[in-house]
C-alpha cells in the first residue's frame, strides 16, 4: 500500500500550508506553488513542522528566484541550514520565494492549510 504525500508550502512571510494528497505533486503543481521554473534545493531533506520530523523529503523552489527579485524565505533558509549540518559552509544558505518540500506522510496527520 502506497503512503500519502505531504506537500509543504513555506512562504516568505513564515506562513507554511500543508495539503496531504494520495500522489506526487506533478510539474505543474510545483511550478505554481513556486512561481515559476522548479530547482530541487540540495540536501534539504528534512523539515519540522508542529513539532513533527519529516525526513526523506525533496525540496523545491524558483530557478529565478534571484533574478526576479523575490523576498528572502528565512523559515526555509533555516530549516536548509539545519539539514547541512554544523561543517563549515563557503556560503550561507539563502533562499529566496515559496519553497515547496515533498515527503512521505506519516499516519495521523490531516490537512491543514
Amino acid at each position: 500500500m502506497k503512503k500519502d504525500r505531504m506537500v509543504f508550502a513555506i512562504h516568505p512571510d513564515g506562513n507554511i500550508s500543508v495539503k496531504r494528497q494520495q500522489k506526487s505533486p506533478k510539474l505543474a503543481q510545483l511550478q505554481e506553488a513556486v512561481g515559476g521554473y522548479i530547482q530541487e534545493i540540495p540536501h534539504f531533506t528534512r523539515f519540522e513542522h508542529n513539532g513533527v520530523s519529516y525526513t526523506r523529503g525533496v525540496a523545491y523552489c524558483n530557478e529565478h528566484g534571484r533574478r526576479k527579485e523575490l523576498p528572502f524565505n528565512e523559515a526555509a533558509s533555516k530549516a536548509w541550514k539545519v539539514c547541512l549540518g554544523n561543517a563549515p559552509l563557503w556560503y550561507e544558505p539563502h533562499i529566496l520565494g515559496t519553497v515547496v518540500f515533498v515527503t512521505t506522510a506519516k499516519g495521523g496527520e490531516d490537512e491543514r492549510s
